[in-house]
């Protein structure tokens, strides 16, 4: 995934023998080399930037095989120096029910993440929304649906949509 403003790229990568997040300065000239974002044996993947660049959303599979979201800052802008590696404690999970998500994005505003997820009663697969000040998350697709994208004013939101009901 890039930012926004083009100057990172997070990407998924298993050169370190596990599936782990890296972080690749974009622009001109000599970059720094990339830089290793996630340290954890579990496998971590979809990596989301926030708008405005300073958080990370991701799936992950270290504490549910199916993968759970978690979130961790960036710490690494534009202007600083990075403080130091980050530890798996700087991850933080948004999830935890013994059902898969996938697909994270960011709202506009950074108040709310889009995700794919399965409907606990119907184990159908849909769009979810989680409001990240008070961890509501409810179903907001009425079909079946995978990798939601917003608009920058949150007014549209396109999907893959699954089954008959699709159209």
């Amino acid at each position: 995934t890039v930012s926004i403003d083009g100057n990172m790229l997070v990407y998924v990568s298993d050169r370190s023998g596990n599936f782990d997040l890296w972080l690749k300065r974009l622009g001109p000239g000599v970059q720094d080399p990339d830089r290793r974002l996630t340290f954890h044996s579990g496998e971590d993947n979809s990596p989301s930037i926030s708008p405005d660049g300073k958080w990370l959303v991701f799936i992950s599979n270290r504490t549910d095989p199916k993968g759970d979201i978690y979130l961790m800052p960036i710490e690494d802008s534009v202007d600083e120096e990075p403080s130091e590696t980050p530890s798996a404690e700087d991850a933080k999970a948004l999830t935890d029910v013994a059902l898969p998500e996938s697909d994270p994005v960011w709202s506009p505003d950074q108040k709310s993440l889009y995700f794919t997820s399965e409907d606990a009663k119907t184990r159908g697969t849909f769009i979810f929304k989680l409001d990240l000040n008070t961890k509501d998350k409810f179903q907001v697709s009425k079909i079946e649906a995978v990798s939601p994208a917003l608009s920058r004013d949150s007014q549209f939101m396109v999907m893959v949509a699954r089954g008959k009901k699709s159209g």
